[in-house]
């Protein structure tokens, strides 16, 4: 889309939306912005070095060594995040 059309859409936009929905409108954007922001790390996932699988599993170990259960993204960056966040934590 070039500028002159997202302009348009946005004036279109402005004339359509009641300032009441506004609220609505904005959480509306803001979850599809969430979705599509885990559907593309989801995808980047698939693409992870199969060497990352075996380090994943490590990390998997240690957080259930520690007594925790990991309910997340299976991705090394996510499973390493919440391994060094409960290390903080205790």
């Amino acid at each position: 889309m070039s500028i002159g059309e997202i302009l348009v859409v946005l004036i279109v936009a402005m004339v359509l939306v009641k300032p009441e929905d506004l609220p609505a409108l904005r959480k509306s954007f803001i979850r599809i912005k969430k979705y599509f922001a885990r559907l593309q790390s989801e995808i980047a996932s698939w693409f992870d070095d199969p060497d990352d699988a075996s380090e994943m599993n490590e990390y998997l170990e240690k957080i259930s060594g520690l007594g925790e259960k990991y309910n997340g993204d299976y991705s090394l960056s996510e499973v390493k995040a919440k391994y060094l966040s409960l290390l903080k934590r205790k």
